[in-house]
């Protein structure tokens, strides 16, 4: 799951606003065009329930939201503690496992998506993100974040 000589970033996408579906669309987008020699690439889907998922989802499952039904998909959060700096699964053998990220990339949008949420929530404090990158205008195309790709 980990590589030891490629940067994990982690995408974030989906969340409970009214642009839940428009947030799927552009972490595909975003997913699609990231350079996989250089990032080791990790997905998180957050329902409109709010629920919080691991899933290795194509771009395709992510757009049209049936990532949902996956039976792989694993509850999963973002630890707020900086001696963690990850992501943490509860995994379906009901183990805990820990999972270094290097890099969050937050393809949110709308009320429950915005950057000020996310970071009054603690939620990507302790771990180096995106977000103050595109909090103002929202963009999540990949020509926005070319340094990744």
């Amino acid at each position: 799951m980990q590589s030891e000589d490629k940067l994990c970033v982690v995408v974030l996408f989906g969340g409970m606003s009214s642009e839940h579906e428009v947030s799927r669309v552009s972490a595909g987008t975003f997913v699609d065009h990231i350079d996989r020699t250089r990032y080791e690439l990790m997905t998180i889907g957050i329902t409109k329930e709010g629920r919080w998922l691991y899933t290795e989802a194509s771009s395709a499952q992510m757009a049209d939201g049936s990532w949902e039904e996956l039976g792989s998909n694993m509850p999963c959060v973002l630890s707020p503690d900086r001696a963690d700096h990850g992501m943490i699964l509860f995994t379906p053998a009901g183990q805990v496992e820990k999972i270094h990220v290097d890099v969050v990339i937050p393809v949110l949008h709308g009320l429950w998506g915005d950057c000020l949420f996310l970071r009054k929530g603690q939620i990507l404090r302790s771990t180096p993100n995106t977000a103050p990158l595109i909090c103002g205008a929202y963009n999540t195309q990949p020509e926005g974040l070319s340094t990744m790709a």
